[in-house]
């Protein structure tokens, strides 16, 4: 007999009610919490279990439940589970669900080779939901920001047994790791968008070329047409002197006739050349349109990428990037939020700053320019600068954190939401020294407020 249990979640213990479905001779889902677990280890010792620890950040990103409500459930899961694993280790096997989801062949290998014989009965049994990176994102900084989450989380890890490197890999969801990706699509997307200018530029200079042609050609048929009136104007003069010449009328209308043959071919051959150029300069032209329309759809697709991020209550107009400074071991950048508003409050102009001192990263709010309102409702200024207020937020500051408790909910959102605007600001639109503030060790810290 084979017991499956889990943390708190819901793509594990999907997993397992199928699995029970298909193998229900040798295998049994239960509770994490259920009191009857203990006693069956306990009472037949042949049967063996298997725990699946389910990632809180993948959990809480899933958007099931609240998630306050998400980590504490995990958290009571999680320290039951790890309780019963040290009273059991001989029997009982920790696997990391996210790696059995990012490498299901090798969770198959490992099942098969564990118990003898094939019990998943084959990958397709595991469904991996995708989560938008910025999700994942958040729920790693909410899961961070938790000392027993965290604590519980890497626990659980150290006693996980391991799948592959390939799993592991796989089954990262740091910030930082989805960061990267993100900075990996703007690239590509960066490649197509120069690729289809390139395309453009090239159909303009065609469609120049041709313009060129036609103005070529369009002359040409005036010189035909010239001739072609010459020509009727010399068979005009002969036949004003066909009662003079008669005896010469046999051998001029024969003249008259070629003439009239190559007269007729030209004409032909001109109305089959213009048909031909305008043919061809239509053809070109709804290539440069379509070409154009492309550039134009993938224009907008570019810039919608810009407002990708998870939800924001700030409302801001216009995101200024202002000075930046380096003066190690202080460095900041500056950012001004106009026509900026959070529920009820409005400020017109509100300057925010993401600084920089010995490698620990901040935010810090000024006083608006012109105005009476406070950016907080617990304003409790930090220092002034140029005659205007601030006050500092370092996450990794314990008098900051102090300082955060008991304020309004709106207080602490208009600080994320700020931190959130600042480095979205900076993914898309990059500018000097981008990757500094993105990857910093202090902005990483800065990010958590996001």
């Amino acid at each position: 007999m084979t017991i499956l249990t889990g943390t708190n979640g819901h793509t594990w213990r999907e997993f397992a009610d199928r699995l029970y479905a298909d193998s229900s001779d040798s295998v049994s889902v239960v509770d994490a919490l259920s009191e009857s677990l203990t006693k069956r280890l306990q009472s037949t010792p042949a049967t063996g279990g298997i725990i699946f620890a389910e990632c809180p950040a993948s959990l809480i990103a899933s958007g099931v439940k609240a998630p306050g409500t998400l980590l504490d459930e995990w958290k009571t899961s999680a320290a039951a589970l790890l309780a019963l694993w040290r009273r059991n280790r001989k029997h009982i096997t920790i696997l990391n669900w996210d790696e059995c989801l990012a490498d299901p062949l090798a969770f198959d290998e490992w099942m098969t080779s564990r118990f003898g014989r094939k019990l998943v009965k084959g990958a397709h049994l595991l469904a991996r939901a995708e989560t938008s990176l910025a999700k994942r994102v958040i729920a790693y900084a909410i899961v961070d920001r938790d000392r027993d989450a965290t604590r519980l989380r890497n626990e659980l890890q150290a006693a996980s047994q391991p799948l592959s490197k390939k799993a592991a890999v796989l089954a990262q969801t740091t910030p930082e790791f989805a960061l990267a990706e993100i900075t990996q699509q703007q690239k590509r997307l960066a490649a197509e968008r120069d690729a289809l200018t390139a395309r453009l530029s090239s159909l303009e200079s065609d469609h120049s070329l041709l313009s060129t042609l036609h103005s070529s050609l369009v002359a040409e048929c005036d010189a035909l047409a010239t001739r072609l009136d010459s020509l009727q104007s010399e068979h005009f003069s002969l036949s004003t002197l066909h009662s003079s010449l008669i005896a010469e009328r046999d051998g001029l209308v024969t003249s008259h006739d070629a003439v009239v043959t190559e007269r007729d071919g030209l004409a032909a051959k001109l109305t089959e050349t213009q048909h031909k150029a305008i043919e061809t300069h239509e053809m070109l032209l709804q290539e440069i349109q379509n070409a154009h329309k492309e550039s134009e759809d993938f224009f907008e697709q570019w810039k919608g990428l810009e407002a990708s991020s998870g939800e924001i209550h700030l409302s801001v107009e216009r995101v200024l990037r202002g000075g930046e400074k380096h003066h190690p071991p202080h460095n900041h950048l500056d950012y001004v939020f106009e026509s900026a508003s959070l529920f009820e409050r409005h400020w017109r102009r509100l300057p925010v700053r993401l600084v920089e001192h010995n490698g620990n990263a901040g935010l810090a709010l000024f006083h608006p320019l012109g105005t009476g309102t406070t950016p907080l409702y617990h304003w409790a200024p930090d220092g002034q600068e140029n005659g205007l207020d601030f006050m500092l937020f370092v996450p990794n500051d314990k008098k900051v954190t102090a300082k955060l408790v008991g304020v309004p909910a709106s207080d602490l959102l208009l600080v994320r939401d700020a931190a959130a605007k600042i480095l979205g600001h900076l993914s898309v639109h990059e500018g000097p020294e981008a990757e500094r503030w993105l990857f910093a060790d202090g902005s990483r810290a800065a990010y958590r407020w996001a």
